[in-house]
């Protein structure tokens, strides 16, 4: 599973850094974080993590209630990309503390593939859209949907 997630990162920016440098910088906007739409919305959550290199955005997030992960993730879709032009990767977790670790402790070649797994228990979905392929794809943790 560390290997896919790895290959998984590996492939995101080698598509993100091929395609943008293939665009204009003027081309398009950059769009400042208040022009954002903000959404109200009763789901409780915290995006602990965020690496906006535009038109790159990643976010990690920690979510209170996973039942209601697809709603949250239509609509940070739609406020972080509603213009269909950003590559977007979102993480969700259940837990706040692996949520802030996450990132930098499973990138680091010297982790363990036990303490990996630790970590990757927490990571309950996966969100990818890739704007010059069109790849959009919503993946939940199987092992910790059929779990809880």
């Amino acid at each position: 599973m560390k290997q896919i997630i790895a290959v998984l990162l590996a492939s995101f920016f080698l598509f993100t850094s091929c395609s943008n440098n293939s665009k204009n910088s003027d081309a398009s906007p950059v769009k400042q974080q208040d022009e954002l739409p903000v959404l109200k919305s009763d789901i409780k959550y915290e995006i602990v993590r965020t690496d906006d290199r535009n038109p790159i955005i990643n976010l990690d997030v920690y979510i209170q209630d996973v039942s209601k992960v697809d709603d949250l993730n239509n609509q940070l879709c739609n406020q972080y990309n509603n213009g269909k032009d950003k590559f977007l990767m979102i993480m969700y977790f259940d837990d706040k503390e692996i949520a802030k670790v996450f990132h930098n402790k499973s990138t680091n070649p010297a982790i363990s593939d036990s303490e990996f797994d630790k970590l990757d228990k927490h990571r309950i979905a996966t969100y990818n859209f890739n704007p010059s392929t069109h790849f959009d794809r919503f993946d939940k943790n199987s092992g910790y949907v059929d779990s809880h």
